[in-house]
């Protein structure tokens, strides 16, 4: 189901992909990491939340609980694995605010 801010949440999940593609150190306040064929980027749903108010004017109107919302409700993993990512979560700590989720990329070709 898609929400209001759905576009804004899957266009800055699509930078951030392109960041990670590019090799970049960082997107927004997030660090990028990983090599070779593996790389990713790793978050609190808090760090993301911090990270795409910064970077979005719109989104940054959203208090944490309605970005969270919005993202559970968009379509950005269906949007990620068209390009060959995908969010996962990292670190399961039994809260969805206190687990790591990651953004990552693989490349079986290189």
């Amino acid at each position: 189901m898609k929400t209001k801010h759905s576009q804004n949440i899957t266009a800055l999940f699509h930078n951030m992909l392109d960041a990670i593609l590019n090799g970049e150190a960082s997107f927004g306040e997030l660090e990028l990491a990983g090599k070779y064929q593996y790389k990713q980027c790793e978050f609190t749903l808090h760090q993301l939340y911090k990270c795409f108010a910064g970077l979005d004017m719109e989104l940054a109107t959203l208090s944490y609980t309605e970005l969270r919302k919005a993202l559970f409700h968009s379509p950005v993993n269906e949007e990620m694995k068209k390009r060959g990512g995908e969010i996962v979560i990292k670190e399961n700590m039994g809260k969805v605010d206190e687990s790591v989720y990651c953004l990552q990329f693989f490349n079986p070709l290189n």
